[in-house]
């Protein structure tokens, strides 16, 4: 399916129709739907491939993460209809609360690594203390093509007591100890797939999963790549290039500012002049030199942030109040 031709709301009713009967209860065996609750690993290798394999958990977990998808699919097509969140495709909206942004799986960068949690059905049993995974799903299938899947970014801390002394269990006044960690399973969930299509609820959490930090790092070699062979020139572009490389933050910026493209046209008196409109606002960077001998200083890491709003266009005048904005996350109108 292409992302052009994404009606989001009826696709989130076709998910709620796929997940539960009329009366509200999920689908189970008998309805033809079919669940396992899936860990995934990263084998840290060049390719950083993935292993997948089941959790074994009982028919009452499985309706648990069964209702819990439905809930939040639910929850979303409430936000929809009262205009609280509106639909995008990823990459076209800056900020995260007023999105539910979608993505093909043919458009996933890294699709390579992830393909078998959509294809293979059958996938073999391990442990949380084997896998001690990146990410976790529920999946309801039907006998066919049909595949619903909740996906959670998995923490550590999710594995509750492996550092303790000894852990309780404390149930009508009732002590019982326990020897063993236990796994908590979140109430959220961070995206979910069907029919071809991912609906992101959380996003950040959503590029943890499928490795989007990657694809930012080579977004911002290339940027960084381009600013050192322009007319921009920089007092230490070593700097410059372990502070963006070293911060996931400034690297997911950097595909804004690729997107813009702005940064490959400025030179330094456009520099020059940024400076001297908003001076307040880039405190910490400042031009040395004069003519062709000028270059960019900073007074230190944090001040390439400075430096991104500047390559961004960031910085906006109202025209009613004539009042100068850093608008990081503007749109165009």
């Amino acid at each position: 399916m292409s992302s052009d031709e994404i009606d989001v709301e009826e696709q989130l009713r076709n998910v709620q129709d796929f997940l539960v009967q009329s009366d509200g209860e999920p689908k189970r065996h008998e309805d033809g739907r079919y669940r396992d609750f899936i860990v995934a690993k990263s084998e840290r290798e060049e390719d950083r491939s993935y292993d997948f394999g089941e959790i074994d958990l009982p028919s009452e977990s499985l309706d648990r993460l069964h209702s819990l998808v439905n809930k939040r699919i639910g929850a979303k097509l409430g936000q929809i209809a009262s205009h609280e969140v509106e639909p995008v495709r990823y990459g076209e909206a800056k900020g995260d609360r007023r999105h539910l942004r979608y993505i093909t799986e043919d458009e996933l960068p890294l699709i390579g690594r992830f393909e078998e949690i959509f294809s293979e059905r059958e996938v073999g049993y391990t442990t949380y203390e084997e896998m001690d995974p990146d990410f976790q799903a529920i999946r309801i299938m039907d006998s066919e093509d049909g595949m619903v899947i909740g996906f959670q970014h998995y923490w550590g801390n999710q594995l509750l007591g492996n550092t303790s002394l000894f852990n309780i269990w404390t149930r009508g006044g009732e002590l019982t100890p326990i020897d063993d960690p236990i796994i908590s399973i979140p109430k959220r969930l961070d995206a979910v797939y069907y029919d071809g299509v991912l609906y992101i609820f959380d996003n950040w959490r959503f590029e943890q999963m499928f490795d989007y930090h990657e694809v930012y790092e080579e977004v911002a070699e290339n940027v960084l790549g381009t600013l050192r062979e322009g007319d921009i020139r920089f007092g230490d572009m070593d700097l410059v290039e372990s502070g963006v490389l070293n911060n996931p933050n400034m690297m997911r910026k950097l595909r804004d500012v690729q997107e813009n493209g702005l940064y490959e046209e400025l030179d330094m008196d456009d520099i020059e002049w940024v400076l001297g409109e908003y001076p307040n606002a880039l405190d910490g960077i400042h031009i040395d030199g004069v003519a062709d001998d000028r270059e960019i200083v900073l007074e230190n890491k944090l001040k390439i942030w400075g430096l991104i709003h500047i390559l961004n266009d960031d910085h906006v005048v109202s025209s009613l109040t004539n009042r100068a904005y850093q608008a990081s996350n503007k749109e165009e109108i």
